[in-house]
């Protein structure tokens, strides 16, 4: 539950699609992050501002740059604005560049009354480049870090402003080592920044990284409970129906006359019967835990040069899809051979169901090793999956195909049994096809 503070009103600066609560994607809370940045630092500018003019107004009148005073106000309004620019535009690099460039715009305009570096505006040196790293990537900061340098730079050389709007005024009290001092410190403050941006986002993806770890274990293991009961439940009446069939189909088939309808009709339903059966099975497998108990060494190239793949293809689609082979000789993982055969079958059917309708499908299954690790590529010639299904292709359940088709179980059972043998199990977008990688520690396996 959202607790309430005197700030709850600075929410109304946020785009809409911020405000909602159902994505807690990393990417939202990034923009989030930046959106109250831009907003609390604009308006912060914005009352600061006009408060330092109305100050300097009231105890200069005669102020001898008055012309230049009255920028004040008018480089506030246009910061403050940005807040408003986030709200309806939904975008954070447009108002933080904005602000950005008013800061350099005061730069020129400090420079050009008082000489610059010595101003009291001095605290822009050290925070542009640190709103930069807070709101833009980290290229774009040192980016921002470097033209803050060059123009601390120019600022103390008033004859390259000469014949220009931007007449520096001469400087005299601004010897080379007091300059060097200022750029070595806002170098440190630039490395501080930076160090502290690299490690809070990497704080941040491992932080994340690891309550979907931890959501994804709970919700599996709720599934395991459920399933299992399922299973028990769904198993023992189907046991009994299958029984029977058996039973009249022995008995028409010894009637002289097997009507063709009945024949049909039998298939249907033992058809049927055979994918609930399957689907039962794979439920139960997500309520085992002793798969790595059962481990041993295996001999993967020989394993995968004689699995059946084509009987596996004909009989869910019915049609032949080439599978090429390339193995390494003498490849050694310690899994359980059933176990990663209800694995090569699970991909095996998903590309088939994928690519059936292709012109020339094709499967092609590649087994290296590389750096301690054992690698399998399992890819097909689909065109790939679209990015926004990506994050979901692993859940239980989830599946694209037509009712009927699929359970949804099958990826995210190929992931419960390679990682119970200490594997790893992954898409790959950079793929140009529809690419799965699996990977196995080679010290594991000798």
């Amino acid at each position: 539950m959202k607790t309430s503070s005197w700030l709850d009103w600075l929410d109304f600066f946020l785009p809409n699609d911020l405000k909602e609560d159902t994505d807690n994607s990393l990417e939202k809370i990034e923009r989030l992050r930046k959106a109250k940045i831009i907003i609390k630092f604009s308006l912060a500018c914005f009352f600061l501002g006009q408060l330092m003019f109305i100050l300097r107004y009231l105890l200069e009148p005669t102020h001898q740059q008055l012309q230049t005073l009255f920028l004040l106000p008018v480089i506030a309004l246009i910061t403050g604005l940005q807040a408003f620019v986030l709200k309806y535009s939904g975008s954070t690099r447009i108002p933080a560049w904005s602000i950005l460039i008013v800061g350099f715009f005061i730069f020129l305009i400090r420079a050009n009354t008082t000489g610059g570096v010595n101003s009291p505006v001095a605290f822009w040196y050290g925070i542009l480049p640190v709103v930069s790293m807070l709101l833009l990537s980290r290229l774009e900061s040192i980016l921002v870090f470097l033209m803050t340098v060059l123009f601390m730079f120019l600022s103390t050389q008033p004859a390259w402003f000469e014949g220009t709007i931007f007449q520096v005024r001469e400087v005299s009290t601004l010897p080379m080592v007091s300059l060097a001092v200022k750029f070595c410190g806002l170098g440190i403050i630039f490395a501080v920044s930076y160090a502290y941006e690299t490690e809070r986002v990497k704080s941040a993806k491992a932080l994340q990284l690891a309550e979907q770890k931890i959501a994804q274990s709970n919700k599996l293991a709720s599934l395991a409970v459920l399933s299992g009961g399922v299973a028990h439940e769904i198993n023992n009446p189907l046991s009994i129906i299958l029984g029977h069939l058996t039973k009249l189909d022995m008995h028409f088939r010894k009637e002289a006359e097997y009507p063709e309808t009945i024949k049909r009709s039998f298939e249907v339903i033992r058809r049927n019967t055979d994918r609930i059966q399957s689907i039962v099975g794979a439920l139960r497998m997500f309520t085992r835990d002793d798969f790595h108990a059962q481990a041993e060494k295996i001999n993967l190239t020989d394993f995968l040069e004689n699995y059946k793949y084509q009987e596996k293809i004909e009989s869910r689609i019915h049609k032949k899809i080439e599978v090429k082979l390339k193995l390494e000789k003498e490849v050694y993982v310690n899994l359980h051979e059933e176990l990663f055969s209800r694995v090569i079958e699970n991909l095996v059917l998903n590309s088939a169901d994928a690519i059936s309708e292709s012109s020339h499908p094709w499967i092609e299954i590649e087994l290296l090793e590389k750096n301690s690790k054992v690698i399998l590529l399992f890819t097909d010639s689909g065109n790939g999956i679209p990015k926004e299904l990506q994050k979901r292709i692993f859940d239980p359940f989830f599946t694209t195909k037509s009712v009927g088709k699929g359970t949804g179980l099958g990826l995210a059972l190929v992931k419960r049994i390679v990682e119970a043998f200490n594997g790893n199990f992954s898409y790959q977008p950079e793929s140009s096809h529809s690419q799965f990688k699996i990977t196995f520690d080679k010290s594991a396996a000798t």
